[in-house]
């Protein structure tokens, strides 16, 4: 299985920012802050599962591969909008 790039340099992109924008880190965590932190992380983390479930019908152009209808697409119709949205929402918090 491979792992794709953004998968692993957007953590690393959030956590530098977090460390080196001025001020920042000095702010309290509040409740608020935590629950936002907690469904950016879900969020995302889910959204890298629908990404990777998606397997070899990904393509940037809409094209027609083949229909996938295992794992979280069983269940939800479009999860990567559903969990990008999520981890939006989180960050706003």
């Amino acid at each position: 299985m491979r792992i794709p790039i953004p998968a692993i340099v957007v953590p690393i992109v959030i956590l530098l920012l977090y460390l080196f924008v001025p001020g920042l880190k000095d702010q309290p965590w509040t409740a608020l802050r935590i629950l936002g932190a907690v469904l950016a992380i879900a969020g995302y983390s889910m959204f890298v599962t629908a990404r990777l479930q998606l397997g070899k019908s990904f393509s940037v152009t809409p094209q027609a591969k083949e229909l996938v209808t295992g794992g979280l697409y069983s269940r939800i119709r479009n999860p990567i909008y559903v969990f990008v949205d999520v981890m939006i929402f989180g960050s706003i918090l």
